[in-house]
């Protein structure tokens, strides 16, 4: 039977891993809570296999948005519907937002796709963003009247009780 003095000894040099562990797991926990609240676009950057050095650099916040409109810019040329609404999304979660002209485009998108909800939404905010001075207020009007009878003939008619 081991003396009680020499169990109480191997018990105390537990103690030392036990903390080692316990602050090894909080700096985990850290850089965990880190990455979560850390912008997502550098993260997948980061992580993405074999990145370069080039990819894992972070752009300037301003940056990032003109590179959007660019990409936003070269979807609209390519009629591409479904991408141009992406875009705009992803352009609207930033802190500068949109305006300008961007949301008739948008409207224009869903109208291509056939979701006139969206596109009534869109053009809405544009219309009264822009007023008579937006460069496709003409073609924003005939859509959004194109877009109320869309929605209109979506709806059933409602019967008097």
């Amino acid at each position: 039977m081991p003396r009680p003095d020499a169990r109480n000894n191997a018990q105390g040099r537990k103690w030392p891993r036990l903390l080692s562990a316990v602050i090894t797991a909080v700096l985990v926990g850290g850089v965990l809570l880190l990455m979560l609240v850390t912008d997502m676009d550098t993260l997948s950057g980061i992580f993405a296999g074999g990145a370069t050095n080039a990819q894992n650099e972070v752009l300037a916040p301003t940056v990032r948005y003109d590179v959007l409109k660019f990409k936003l810019d070269q979807a609209i040329r390519a009629k591409n519907h479904k991408q141009t609404i992406a875009i705009i999304a992803r352009l609207r979660a930033t802190r500068f937002g949109i305006g300008g002209e961007i949301p008739f485009y948008e409207g224009r998108a869903h109208s291509e796709l056939k979701n006139w909800t969206g596109a009534y939404r869109s053009l809405v905010t544009y219309l009264n963003s822009v007023g008579r001075k937006g460069k496709n207020y003409t073609e924003a009007i005939a859509l959004l009247v194109k877009s109320e009878r869309a929605i209109k003939m979506e709806r059933p008619l409602e019967t008097d009780s």
